[in-house]
């Protein structure tokens, strides 16, 4: 049964008309595809939420490594449980709280003792906008929805015992957590809290959770001991309610809050007071097709309509609403502040100034509005704009200060809604020179200054005494003994690749037509290079999770027009160099090191510790994110091959088989 069909036959049951009378417009929501983006670094999860909604509860299959930064991957077959709250697109992890799993059978401990997982039946598996559900291995189909405050929970279990994991513990990211606590109220309805630091510091979140059936039984586990209190406080906590018998399905609704306990009362009340899943699940899809009803397409094939609405539906799921229903909030101040609007949250200003939130100021002013609000209220709490906000908190990260862009569009098309001259005053001060050192983004003060009139009055504007210096002390640092300054890492990889083209290699050297080995979920700035010389990339595909070269592959990718190989240490994590290295020298080929990601990361090659980016022939680098600070951005090339350096400082300096520095005559 698709969801439409299962919302068709919930309004039979009630007032179908009024969800239904506007068929044509609402339609548009089967078109949503949620596992869009779920599978390797699309970072997306399939779960339930409304349109900017403070709940996304979700499946999560994995945790820790970069992959889990949603909490899901689509290929994954094991799930720890269903969590309130996650992030959509980031690169960063975090959140992934108060996690639940339906159980059968007799009481296990070891569900309570371990991280354990629970098999999925993904062939039954489905989401669509508000709604998911997937059959597990214990026979217990689960189905998920939400209001913007509460998610809400359907379990059907088989013949037999019911019992339900609670684990306030469970992260997608190792965090610190402060507190954790967890309390019956009632035969129906527990509460809890998590105050925890993570990607950012000091997070609550507290939770009403009301049941339609009765709890018969608390098994709990409470730093590192099995209790059968019913009021828990530690640092790690998870319990296991047994439910009385019975054939209906366990219905849960979870009320969140930022605030405390009565937040959270104040917005399961408002929204869900008891658990009702198909009143939920209409609520949500109602809301769904409003939103996304603004914009209808015509000419479309049904897989460019499924491409453009789920497309307009990730845009929908973050920013999140951080208030609560009486609009209280926490601060960026750690403080709670009375609100007299929505305030949402978690602005990844970063990866959205540039589309996302142009789109709302057309599409959705009306939450725009509301969101401009939201950033100079956490800028006047903050001191200054936040840079990449999240669940109230500043994780500091990225470069530049795009909320000046975002609020700076929204009063050019004078959307209304929000203090101008404070947002005005806001940006100025945000980026005025001040003690506050960004990790990233530009800065001048004095001493940067004096040095560039210094190197002006001289004329050395892109090299000269400064840039040499900086060479003389990078090669000093990596070991190697020549070093070559570059405007970025994108140009550091095209110098590098340009040098194997020199006719000054011989035999050696790479011309059109000939083959490169690189892999095929690599950064553009490594290929492009080859494709501009003619040369031609074989690709080879990478391991998971680690997205280095599967070095197995590389027999199979060799051939007699083989030249070089190109690869890049991914994220950091340097790929089998010895192997890599070991096969370049065996077939005599070119090692290229693209180490723009993992500059300063050390390689154990035959028993010596050495930097990466040293072992190849060449080495490339990109100084992010600092050289938004340094260089305006900035790049080198390094090697310890005395002809390589030659033509790589001929190419970069003249374009030509010329060495003299620049100034200098008559010295090749």
């Amino acid at each position: 049964m698709t969801i439409r069909e299962k919302i068709r036959k919930i309004a039979v049951w009630g007032c179908c008309f009024i969800l239904f009378s506007c068929t044509e417009t609402k339609e548009v929501i089967e078109y949503v595809n949620p596992f869009i983006g779920t599978e390797q670094v699309g970072h997306t999860y399939p779960g339930a939420t409304v349109p900017f909604g403070m709940v996304q509860l979700s499946p999560d299959t994995r945790t820790e490594d970069w992959s889990a930064c949603s909490g899901y991957q689509y290929t994954d077959t094991l799930l720890y449980g269903f969590s309130h709250t996650h992030m959509s697109g980031t690169g960063g992890a975090d959140l992934g709280d108060i996690l639940f799993l339906p159980l059968t059978g007799n009481f296990d401990a070891t569900w309570l003792k371990e991280k354990k997982q629970m098999r999925m039946l993904k062939d039954g598996e489905t989401a669509t906008a508000g709604y998911y559900s997937v059959k597990l291995g214990n026979g217990v189909l689960s189905e998920l929805t939400a209001t913007p405050h509460c998610g809400v929970h359907r379990y059907t279990y088989p013949a037999g015992e019911r019992s339900l994991l609670v684990d306030l513990t469970h992260y997608l990211k190792k965090e610190h957590i402060h507190q954790l606590e967890l309390k019956q109220i009632s035969d129906t309805e527990i509460q809890g809290m998590r105050f925890s630091s993570g990607w950012v510091s000091n997070q609550y979140i507290y939770f009403i959770a009301r049941f339609s059936a009765p709890i018969r039984k608390i098994n709990g586990w409470c730093d590192g001991k099995l209790t059968y209190e019913k009021d828990l406080k530690g640092t790690d906590i998870r319990a296991i309610l047994e439910f009385e018998n019975g054939n209906a399905p366990v219905e849960v609704s979870v009320g969140i809050s930022a605030t405390g306990y009565e937040g959270a009362r104040k917005n399961i009340e408002a929204e869900m007071p008891s658990p009702k899943f198909d009143k939920a699940l209409m609520q949500a899809v109602a809301s769904w097709d409003t939103e996304m009803g603004r914009i209808d397409i015509s000419g479309a094939t049904d897989d460019e309509k499924t491409i453009f609405y789920t497309a307009l539906y990730h845009t929908m799921i973050c920013p999140n609403l951080f208030s609560d229903v009486d609009y209280k909030y926490r601060g960026m101040d750690g403080k709670l502040h009375e609100g007299k609007s929505p305030h949402y949250a978690t602005f990844s200003l970063w990866d959205t100034y540039r589309a996302v939130h142009p789109l709302y100021t057309v599409l959705y002013p009306d939450f725009n509005a509301d969101m401009m609000r939201s950033l100079v209220e956490k800028g006047e709490q903050n001191g200054y704009l936040p840079k990449w906000e999240l669940w109230g908190g500043e994780t500091d990260c990225m470069i530049g200060f795009h909320a000046i862009s975002v609020l700076g569009e929204a009063i050019v098309k004078d959307l209304g809604g929000f203090d101008y001259e404070k947002a005005y005053q806001l940006c100025k001060k945000t980026y005025e020179a001040g003690d506050r050192i960004s990790y990233a983004g530009r800065v001048y003060d004095a001493e940067e200054m004096v040095n560039l009139v210094d190197s002006s009055l001289e004329f050395w504007l892109t090299s000269g005494r400064y840039t040499e210096q900086f060479e003389r002390g990078l090669a000093k640092y990596l070991q190697v003994k020549y070093c070559s300054a570059v405007n970025s890492g994108s140009s550091a990889n095209l110098l590098a690749f340009m040098a194997l083209t020199s006719p000054l290699l011989g035999e050696r050297r790479v011309l059109p037509g000939d083959e490169v080995i690189t892999v095929a979920a690599g950064f553009p700035t490594t290929v492009t290079p080859m494709l501009q010389y003619g040369a031609v990339p074989v690709f080879v595909d990478v391991t998971i999770p680690q997205y280095n070269i599967d070095t197995d592959r590389l027999v199979e990718a060799f051939s007699l027009k083989t030249k070089a190989v190109m690869i890049a240490h991914t994220l950091g994590n340097p790929f089998d160099l010895k192997k890599v290295k070991d096969f370049c020298d065996r077939h005599d080929l070119w090692l290229v090191e693209d180490n723009c990601d993992a500059l300063g990361s050390r390689y154990c090659m035959n028993g010596e510790w050495r930097f990466t980016g040293t072992i190849g022939d060449i080495g490339t680098s990109s100084f992010y994110p600092p050289h938004h600070m340094t260089m305006g951005e900035g790049g080198a090339v390094y090697t310890n091959n005395a002809l390589l350096h030659k033509i790589i400082r001929s190419l970069r300096d003249w374009g030509r088989d010329c060495v003299c520095s620049s100034g200098r005559d008559n010295m090749c």
